[in-house]
């Protein structure tokens, strides 16, 4: 089983309320996936988002 820790700070927020997160899973497939995102909970928007 697999347990995770949350990490207070990981998430950076800007002048505009946009949240920056960043996710790497470690999963089967060979090399990495990445997903970035940029979010404002208070809207309800996610103004940008890709994967590496």
């Amino acid at each position: 089983m697999t347990a995770t820790l949350p990490r207070h700070g990981a998430a950076d927020t800007d002048d505009k309320g946009l949240v920056e997160m960043a996710w790497d899973p470690i999963t089967r497939i060979v090399g990495s996936l990445g997903i970035y995102t940029k979010i404002d909970f208070a809207n309800k928007v996610v103004a940008e988002c890709h994967s590496t």
